[in-house]
């Protein structure tokens, strides 16, 4: 499979045109595909903030970031699950916290950091996996 189907970044928006309704988005590696996307502007209402150029310039960096944004969270999927694997907690069953109850008040009630860090890097590698497969149209 492919790295990417993608243009290559990194991308960038190019400054507001006046004669143009929208933000044109585009790549700059030299070889690569030029145009990216056009990001509409939001025509202004009358008696609205004028707010709406902000956010279409907001949206435009967003889409500009994308290639970067996906470089980032492929390392700290790789990174999160490289540590889980290597600092595996012990088993919930043997773990105080979360294990059978041991009397002891204190730590009936204690969340274990061991637990808690595991919980939390399996969640960072899920949500981080959906994205990822969401960028790139494959499944998590």
């Amino acid at each position: 499979m492919s790295e990417h189907k993608f243009t290559p970044g990194p991308w960038c928006a190019m400054p507001n045109e006046s004669d143009k309704p929208y933000v044109r988005i585009r790549g700059t590696r030299l070889g690569g595909r030029f145009k990216v996307a056009n990001v509409l502007k939001m025509p202004t209402r009358e008696g609205e903030p004028e707010n709406d150029a902000e956010e279409t310039r907001a949206n435009a960096r967003l889409i500009a970031a994308a290639p970067e944004l996906l470089a980032a969270a492929r390392e700290a999927h790789a990174a999160a699950s490289a540590y889980l694997d290597d600092h595996s907690h012990i088993a919930p069953e043997q773990c105080y916290a979360t294990g059978p109850k041991t009397g002891n008040e204190y730590h009936d009630l204690a969340r274990c950091p061991g637990c808690q860090a595991d919980a939390s890097f399996r969640a960072l590698i899920k949500s981080i996996g959906a994205a990822l497969a969401k960028a790139t149209g494959s499944t998590p």
